[in-house]
């Protein structure tokens, strides 16, 4: 059986986990997504990954196991509650929130959207 794994994110900090997961046998880099679509098709060529620029459409298309979400801090929020949805176990890079109150409130978000 093999663990595929998705990544939301594809720049900076997202390299040293895309290396630790293509080294770990039974797992792989299945489908990658990055806002720079160049970004996005040039790991997804280094890794045999599928390659998106709208992370919703990577987590429609894709029977993923496990997502990195490798962002900036700004962006996080919609994204995490995107994969928390669809049930999917997540390493999130960066902290989740600027502060404790915007946290939480992501976190009441995501617990009211149910356990799948």
């Amino acid at each position: 059986m093999t663990l595929n794994v998705g990544f939301i994110g594809v720049g900076g900090i997202a390299n040293v986990h895309l290396n630790n997961i293509a080294k770990i046998d039974g797992a792989k880099v299945a489908a990658v997504s990055d806002i720079n679509a160049q970004q996005a098709d040039a790991v997804g060529r280094k890794y045999s990954a599928t390659a998106y620029t709208n992370h919703y459409d990577m987590l429609e298309r894709e029977k993923l196991d496990a997502v990195y979400i490798c962002i900036p801090p700004f962006a996080h929020g919609d994204v995490e509650l995107a994969v928390v949805k669809r049930g999917i176990p997540m390493f999130v890079e960066k902290p989740l929130a600027a502060s404790v109150a915007e946290a939480e409130a992501r976190l009441e978000r995501a617990q009211a959207s149910g356990d799948p």
